[in-house]
């Protein structure tokens, strides 16, 4: 099982840079798992290609709606949030980040992030064998 934050699972949808290693993980046996909050945060993502003319409302929607097939298991946000809050602030990072980090510590996994200040957050934390980040050729 491995828990993948909304920075991988949009690459899932959406052709950008570290789309090829994220789609790994989907392709692995791994169980990918995530907080149901990674919807929130993909769909914003996806508007967020709308406004900016990288995506059509048309296929930005179609993505959105094939974004789910890719876990088995979404966890509910409000059971993770006592302790996601507790991480924020232990951390000084944002509580939605740590809702992925907290889900990772249950189920004794790793969060897979393209987020590099949010791997440097958990590391300072000493927190380094929960996090993981997506790593790719950057031009």
């Amino acid at each position: 099982m491995i828990v993948v934050d909304a920075s991988v699972a949009i690459k899932f949808v959406v052709a950008e840079p570290g789309s090829e290693e994220a789609l790994a993980y989907v392709t692995s046996q791994e169980l990918l798992v995530a907080p149901d909050w990674m919807l929130v945060e993909a769909a914003n993502a996806l508007f967020n290609k709308v406004e900016t003319d990288a995506l059509t409302r048309v296929q930005a929607r179609a993505n959105f709606d094939a974004l789910p097939d890719f876990f088995g298991h979404l966890y509910p946000t409000m059971d993770l949030l006592d302790e996601a809050t507790r991480l924020s602030f232990d951390l000084r990072h944002a509580v939605y980040d740590c809702l992925y980090l907290a889900l990772a510590m249950r189920e004794r996994t790793a969060v897979v992030t393209a987020d590099r200040e949010f791997v440097k957050a958990a590391k300072r934390g000493g927190l380094e064998p929960h996090v993981a980040l997506l790593r790719w050729e950057q031009p």
